[in-house]
């Protein structure tokens, strides 16, 4: 595992190869680095505070800035949870940007991301409010909801719903309600463009998992969202498949 700063440095590096306009790294330190790290431990459980403290801004010249999702002052606890899982979070992400967030495996960053999501956000008490393009989310209609929000998770089967490869691309577009045509090109589209084809129609069940991963990502793509929020999303994928993705 990388150190803290070590995961900085390698996240600046690469955004900066590939000449991102601009990017953000947000970092959870472990509580041993000091009382101003942001965060702190009880009992081996990571709390999430004030993370924006730990940003790095890699700013381009000019473009406008466009903040499409606002997280403010977010607290959550899980059921029967002694101590908070994200406590005062508050970091915005802006249009065109890529953010990242790394810290110790528990500190809270999925538990975050689902808040995003309101189809995935977690179930205990919840303060604070998340905001996407300066409307609060609870809002924000479903399917519209579904539509501009990608999600892909960290274990690919936890996103899988049909049987084949083909319906399990169309299947975001086909809830939509979008019409065959648009369905069929996007799908043929993202096919393309990942190397599905060889095992377009195979039985998704056969998959290996770095397979089942590359279909998860092109199936959220497929929809085309406004942003996209991954959870580890190449964990499966080899460098080459990675870096190609990214």
């Amino acid at each position: 595992r990388r150190t803290h700063a070590g995961a900085h440095f390698d996240a600046f590096r690469y955004l900066r190869r590939r000449a991102v306009l601009r990017a953000r790294v947000y970092g959870v330190l472990p509580a041993h680095h000091g009382a101003d790290n942001g965060a702190v431990q009880h009992d081996h459980v990571y709390t999430i505070r004030s993370i924006d403290a730990a940003a790095i801004h890699l700013r381009g010249k000019g473009g406008c800035r466009v903040e499409i999702l606002r997280f403010d002052s977010l607290s959550f606890a899980y059921p029967n949870a002694k101590h908070r899982t994200l406590d005062s979070v508050s970091l915005t992400m802006e249009a065109g940007e890529y953010v990242v967030l790394c810290g110790p495996s528990g500190c809270g960053k999925t538990t975050l991301l689902r808040h995003a999501k309101p189809s995935l956000a977690p179930a205990g008490a919840r303060e604070g409010t998340v905001r996407y393009n300066g409307k609060p989310l609870a809002e924000l209609p479903a399917d519209t909801a579904a539509a501009e929000i990608g999600f892909i998770q960290q274990n690919p089967d936890n996103q899988i719903v049909t049987d084949f490869v083909w319906h399990e691309l169309a299947f975001g577009l086909e809830s939509l309600g979008y019409d065959t045509p648009t369905i069929r090109r996007r799908v043929a589209e993202m096919a393309s463009f990942f190397g599905i084809q060889e095992w377009f129609y195979r039985d998704v069940a056969s998959l290996s998992g770095g397979q089942k991963q590359r279909v998860g990502i092109a199936r959220a793509l497929a929809n085309n969202p406004s942003i996209l929020l991954c959870d580890e999303a190449t964990s499966a994928l080899d460098p080459n498949t990675t870096h190609q993705i990214l």
